[in-house]
C-alpha cells in the first residue's frame, strides 16, 4: 500500500494528515537505517491514529513512551531489532528528558502558565511533553533535542523568575488522578446510553454530542451512537473529562444492565 493510499482515510483533516505523513517517513528512515527513530509527541487522538496507521504497515518494532507510564503526551518510538524497550527508561539512551521548574514560593502558577511561557520560547506544543505540576513542585518532560534551548533561554513564567535543574526520568512524579467510582444501569451497551450514564446526561444530549464529533471511543472519533462499548473502554467527551467502562454485570429486575464507571475528575 502506497502512503498516499494509507493516508487518504485523513484527507478530511489537513493537520492530522500532516502528522501521521511525518509518521511514516520516520518510520521508513528508521527501517532504511536500523536506527531508533522517534516523532514528535502525539495527543491520545493522535496516538490512537497513529497506533491504528502503524498496524496497517508490515510488523514493525515501535512503543508509545511519555516518561512514564501514564503519560498523556507519548511519542511514537521505532525500536531496531538491537534494542530493548526498558533502555528507554535509561536518562542516557532515552529521546526524553525531565526538568525540574522551581519558581518563588508565593507563585500562583497554572497549567496554561508554563505552557504559554515555554511555547513563548519558539518552541512548538509537539516538542514537550506532559507538564506536571504537584505540591513538590513543577517539572516538564520535553525531548531531548530541545532541552539546551530550554536551559539557556526559560527563565521566567509569566512575572516570577524561575530555576531549572535535570532529574532523571525516575523521579517524575505522576499526577495524582481523582477517580469516581459510579454503579449505573442502562438499556444497552450502546454508545449514547454509555456516554448519557458516564457523563450524567439526557440520551438525547448525548446524541448531539456524538453527531458533533466530540465523543471519542479508545481516543479515537466515533459517531456512531449504536456503537457497543465494552469492559475496558476509554470513552472521552472534549470539554467533559473521560470515563472508563471498568465492569458489565448482570441484569437488575427491570432487565437493565448493571455496569460500572470509573470518571475521572
Amino acid at each position: 500500500m502506497t502512503k498516499q493510499q494509507l493516508l487518504s482515510p485523513y484527507a478530511a483533516n489537513p493537520a492530522l494528515r500532516l502528522t501521521l505523513a511525518r509518521l511514516l517517513d520516520q518510520h521508513q528512515l528508521a527501517e532504511e537505517r536500523g536506527l531508533l527513530g522517534h516523532s514528535f509527541f502525539f495527543t491520545p487522538e493522535e496516538q490512537a491514529e497513529a497506533m491504528h496507521l502503524l498496524s496497517r504497515l508490515p510488523p514493525c518494532r515501535f512503543c508509545m513512551f511519555g516518561g512514564y507510564e501514564e503519560a498523556e503526551r507519548k511519542i511514537c518510538v521505532f525500536l531496531p531489532e538491537w534494542w530493548e524497550e526498558s533502555q528507554l527508561w535509561e536518562d542516557e539512551d532515552s529521546p526524553l528528558c525531565v526538568l525540574d521548574v522551581t519558581v518563588p514560593p508565593m507563585a500562583t502558577l497554572t497549567h496554561r502558565d508554563y505552557l504559554g511561557a515555554l511555547m513563548g520560547l519558539g518552541i512548538s506544543r509537539e516538542k514537550f511533553g506532559d507538564i506536571l505540576l504537584s505540591p513538590e513542585g513543577t517539572q516538564v518532560i520535553l525531548l531531548k533535542e530541545v532541552r539546551p534551548l530550554v536551559e539557556s533561554q526559560w527563565e521566567s513564567v509569566g512575572r516570577y523568575p524561575i530555576s531549572l535543574r535535570r532529574v532523571s526520568l525516575s523521579e517524575i512524579r505522576p499526577p495524582q488522578l481523582q477517580i469516581k467510582m459510579v454503579k449505573d444501569t442502562v438499556a444497552s451497551l450502546r454508545l449514547d446510553s454509555l456516554v448519557a450514564s458516564g457523563f450524567s446526561l439526557a440520551r438525547s444530549r448525548a446524541s448531539e454530542l456524538i453527531a458533533q464529533g466530540r465523543i471519542f471511543r479508545n481516543h479515537r472519533i466515533c459517531d456512531k451512537p449504536h456503537q457497543e462499548v465494552s469492559e475496558g473502554d476509554v470513552i472521552s467527551c472534549r470539554g467533559m473529562g473521560k470515563f472508563v467502562l471498568r465492569r458489565v454485570g448482570g441484569n437488575s429486575k427491570k432487565g437493565r444492565i448493571l455496569i460500572e464507571i470509573d470518571r475521572y475528575e
